[in-house]
């Protein structure tokens, strides 16, 4: 895929709608950063929680059109009018925003438990959840190797289970076992097939869309397409045909052609920083342009957020409103 400047300037005109002036970022509209961002594990190649955050509260607001957001609100409705305890179970968890913005919006009796394999990502989150009377609990375990009760979960969050995990189906099996009747799993994952064809083309997409930008903004800085930006594992083959064996989708949401590859890399992060008005804006125009390359099919998606139901839940004991 070769993309030259002027050929870059029609495809953006219908990606687009033909919307494409002379300033690309006057027909975007700033995004506020929601609070609580949802499954945004973070890219992990340098300082790009700020770039990264942002454009996860993008993918938050369209996610809000759904029954799926907010997650406290979808959670209960799992629950059903019974009164018993919500029990959530978030793997890979790292610092646990998300779950605390889901025990704040809990209305019901809840207990969630946050297994990350590093315990000092707890830290922060185990303070909140002390001033607050929240009902989290702490786990520091590897993931693939965490034995989980069978039955008991209304809702496990997994955050890129996929992608690390050495024992997948060991750990699909305990995830769909985990869970009672009616349960569901939320899926925040890397996904794609053929890593370098699909990553290269992404990229050169992203590197002659950088190159169209204003070099104050960009200071001539491109992405890396050879850089692991936040991979640690090429399964996602095997991790889709897994999931798929294990889990029937409720809703799939797949997103984010280049948006990684821009906000893991370390001076590209700071290059749009959303904390700077003008920076925020081209950051904004690469995100709508992204999202129109994945809708118009020009480019494939990288990212997954899902919603899986298990072929077959267990039903199970859980918690009584009491303890």
């Amino acid at each position: 895929m070769s993309v030259g400047g002027g050929a870059l300037a029609r495809l953006l005109r219908a990606l687009t709608g033909g919307h494409l002036g002379k300033d690309p970022v006057g027909e975007v509209g700033e995004r506020s950063l929601a609070h609580g961002v949802i499954g945004a594990f973070e890219p992990e190649a340098g300082d790009a929680d700020a770039c990264w955050r942002h454009y996860w509260g993008h993918v938050e607001e369209v996610l809000r059109h759904t029954s799926y957001l907010p997650l406290a609100s979808y959670a209960e409705r799992k629950r059903g009018p019974s009164g018993r305890c919500i029990e959530v179970l978030s793997l890979g968890s790292g610092s646990c925003g998300q779950e605390l913005t889901l025990a704040r919006g809990l209305r019901s009796p809840y207990r969630i438990l946050c297994v990350d394999r590093d315990q000092s990502r707890f830290e922060e989150a185990r303070q909140w959840a002390v001033d607050e009377g929240l009902r989290l609990e702490f786990i520091a375990a590897e993931v693939d190797s965490f034995l989980i009760e069978p039955g008991r979960f209304d809702l496990v969050l997994t955050h890129g289970v996929l992608r690390r995990g050495s024992n997948l189906q060991w750990v699909l099996e305990q995830i769909a076992a985990s869970l009672g009747a009616g349960g569901a799993v939320v899926v925040v994952d890397v996904v794609g097939t053929g890593r370098r064809p699909l990553w290269e083309d992404n990229g050169r997409f992203a590197n002659a869309l950088l190159a169209g930008l204003p070099v104050e903004i960009t200071r001539g800085h491109r992405v890396e397409v050879d850089r692991a930006n936040g991979i640690e594992t090429d399964r996602r083959e095997e991790a889709l045909s897994q999931l798929d064996r294990y889990f029937e989708p409720e809703h799939v949401h797949l997103h984010g052609a280049f948006m990684r590859l821009v906000c893991a890399d370390p001076h590209l992060a700071t290059c749009f920083d959303p904390q700077d008005p003008v920076r925020r804006k081209y950051l904004d125009f690469l995100i709508s342009v992204d999202d129109a390359a994945v809708r118009a099919g020009a480019l494939q998606p990288l990212e997954l957020w899902g919603v899986f139901r298990p072929r077959g839940a267990t039903v199970g004991t859980r918690c009584s409103t009491a303890e």
